[in-house]
C-alpha cells in the first residue's frame, strides 16, 4: 500500500466480501469532521454545535485535536451532496450572521452557489450598512478576485431600489387615504 504524503485521512473498507482487495477513500476532511458526517449519514442525527459553531462532540475526542465548525460541515455537506445537512447548518449560519462573519459566510455562499445563505447575507449587509461597508473583512473583498464583492454591491443595489419602491408605495398610499 502507497503511503499519502500529504495529511490526507484514509478510510478503508473491503470492496468485496469475498475478495481481499481493499479500496481505499482518501479525504482531506479531518477525523472529527468525517465523524460528523457519517453519524448523520447512519443515525440522521445532526451534530451538537456550541455557540462558536464548534463541534461538542467533536473537542470531546482524545484521539484529535481538530475543531469542527459549521463552514466546514457546509462545505463538506455541499460535496457530499447531504440536502439535510447542508440545510441544517446552512441554517446555523444563517443564525449566527454578525459583523465580524458576514464576509466569510458570504464567500461560503457563493463558492457552494447557496443562494438562500447569499441572499441572507445580503439582507443583512443591507440592514446594518453602516458598520458592514467598512469592516476590513468587507472590505477587503473588493481587492480579491472573485465575484463576490460584485455580487454583494449588486444585491444591495437591488434591495436599495426595493425599499425606494416601498416607500414611494406607502407614501402614494398615505397621500391617498389623507385626501379620503
Amino acid at each position: 500500500q502507497q503511503r499519502n504524503k500529504s495529511n490526507n485521512n484514509k478510510i478503508s473498507r473491503s470492496s468485496n466480501s469475498n475478495c481481499d482487495s481493499k479500496q481505499i477513500w482518501t479525504t482531506s476532511n479531518s477525523v472529527a469532521t468525517m465523524k460528523v458526517v457519517l453519524q448523520f449519514v447512519y443515525t440522521g442525527q445532526v451534530e451538537v454545535m456550541d455557540r462558536d459553531g464548534k463541534s461538542i462532540a467533536g473537542n470531546n475526542d482524545n484521539d484529535n485535536d481538530d475543531a469542527v465548525d459549521i463552514p466546514t460541515l457546509l462545505s463538506v455537506a455541499t460535496e457530499y451532496q447531504l440536502q439535510v445537512l447542508q440545510d441544517h447548518y446552512e441554517q446555523e449560519l444563517i443564525k449566527g450572521l454578525s459583523v465580524e462573519t458576514v464576509a466569510s459566510t458570504l464567500q461560503l455562499a457563493h463558492l457552494h452557489h447557496l443562494v438562500t445563505l447569499q441572499n441572507k447575507c445580503h439582507d443583512f449587509s443591507h440592514l446594518h450598512a453602516t458598520t458592514v461597508l467598512v469592516h476590513p473583512a468587507i472590505m477587503a473583498l473588493a481587492t480579491q478576485p472573485n465575484d463576490v464583492w460584485n455580487d454583494l454591491v449588486e444585491g444591495l443595489a437591488t434591495r436599495n431600489t426595493e425599499q425606494a419602491a416601498s416607500n414611494k408605495k406607502r407614501k402614494l398610499t398615505a397621500n391617498l387615504n389623507s385626501n379620503h
